[in-house]
């Protein structure tokens, strides 16, 4: 078991207490189908050692740490009371510390159409990678600093998930 796994799992219910948002820990390994249909996932995508599957009131992300496997729900009604403005993504309804990284969650009165176009025309040189997964529903890869950026339309608004180091990645 990694060290990542090991401090998390030792860790788990303080992290669960801290930001108020549930984490579960799985009793088992559970394949991508048959955790989509038990989620009722619309949509999911696979990366490495994370699913993430969007529903119509939340998304869930499950992560495998080792032999350890935990999940984890952001529903929209979730937000914080102190609440920041970024200048691209709209406004912060919160922030999860796991390990090494950080999430933080924009929500917007936008189109993911428009705020892609938008942060694409702004940071074309920092975009490593992107793709449309589906229609209103985008990932893209930057570096300097390095971060994996989701943006998914859920009826009217459309939510932002920055996932990055602590501290930021300079290539």
């Amino acid at each position: 078991m990694s060290v990542a796994a090991a401090w998390l799992w030792a860790n788990a219910q303080q992290i669960n207490n801290m930001d108020g948002l549930p984490l579960w820990q799985l009793n088992r390994n559970y394949a991508a189908l048959e955790l989509t249909t038990n989620l009722g996932c619309q949509h999911y995508t696979e990366m490495a050692n994370t699913l993430w599957c969007v529903t119509s009131t939340s998304i869930w992300v499950v992560t495998s740490l080792g032999q350890q496997h935990y999940v984890r729900e952001f529903k929209k009604e979730l937000q914080r009371q102190s609440v920041e403005r970024h200048p691209w993504f709209g406004l912060e309804v919160g922030q999860q510390h796991i390990d090494s990284l950080v999430m933080i969650t924009y929500s917007s009165g936008y189109s993911a159409d428009a705020l892609v176009r938008g942060f694409r025309l702004r940071n074309s040189g920092r975009i490593q990678f992107f793709r449309e997964i589906e229609h209103g529903r985008y990932h893209l890869v930057t570096h300097t600093p390095k971060a994996d950026i989701f943006v998914v339309a859920q009826g009217n608004s459309t939510y932002t998930f920055v996932v990055r180091s602590k501290r930021a990645e300079h290539d």
